[in-house]
């Protein structure tokens, strides 16, 4: 019995116990390219992130089958090394993302959940990030100041646009896109006037509207990737 004291004694003398080592803090930001496993194929995406000035995290999203760039991620967030963020795209591609970050932190693996279902997805960090510039557009006339809506008709769905145009102090003017289910993601616009005739583009979904303002309507038609609708834009009281 002494004997195997001894031994066990001896074994807990020469085998080290465990030391602890500490992890890299995660930092999610930089561009990420990676792909989502869906049941239907594979789908490439990308996204940037980066910190504003105050230390928040913000990021957009990029998807170069279907034209998506710089389009804003919402609840961008790190808790240790889970990293999530939300794209709302106002269909099916939407969902919420969730993922850990690994150890070489050049790569984060997780899950996408949309209204689908759920399917598996990776990013790999490839460089820094690059967030697209904000768009610069000069002062409009008083005639296209206000908040304008109006409906696409997508098959069996309808889409209800809002655009609000504002002049700013320092004579510039701001354009931004939302749909009502989603007031919150509002999207720059590039705005164009010349007399009666109304442009503006969305970079951030490749889209674009074209046509003439009479009153307090614009009637004119919705191009992007995929084809055109008709689209009329109504100013509220």
């Amino acid at each position: 019995m002494r004997a195997l004291l001894g031994t066990v004694a001896l074994a807990l003398v020469v085998i080290p116990a465990p030391v602890a080592v500490a992890q890299t803090p995660a930092d999610p930001t930089g561009h990420w390219e990676g792909t989502i496993t869906a049941p239907m194929g594979q789908i490439d995406f990308e996204i940037d992130v980066a910190r504003d000035t105050s230390g928040m995290l913000i990021a957009t999203y990029g998807q170069k089958a279907t034209g998506v760039r710089a389009l804003p991620l919402t609840q961008v967030s790190l808790d240790g090394r889970t990293f999530t963020f939300v794209l709302f795209t106002g269909g099916p591609g939407g969902g919420a993302f969730k993922g850990d970050m690994l150890s070489d932190g050049k790569t984060i693996s997780g899950e996408v959940k949309a209204t689908m279902g759920s399917a598996p997805f990776m990013l790999y960090r490839t460089s820094d990030a690059v967030l697209a510039p904000k768009v610069k557009n000069a002062a409009v006339s008083k005639a296209l100041e206000g908040r304008w809506t109006g409906n696409l008709d997508v098959g069996a769905t309808q889409i209800t646009v809002i655009l609000t145009i504002a002049n700013r102090a320092d004579g510039t003017a701001s354009a931004l896109i939302a749909q009502a289910s989603e007031p919150g993601l509002q999207l720059e616009a590039a705005m164009h006037e010349s007399g009666s005739a109304v442009a503006f583009e969305v970079p951030a979904t490749s889209g674009a509207w074209q046509g003439t303002l009479t009153n307090n309507s614009m009637t004119g038609t919705w191009t992007q990737p995929g084809g055109s609708l008709l689209l009329t834009l109504t100013r509220e009281p």
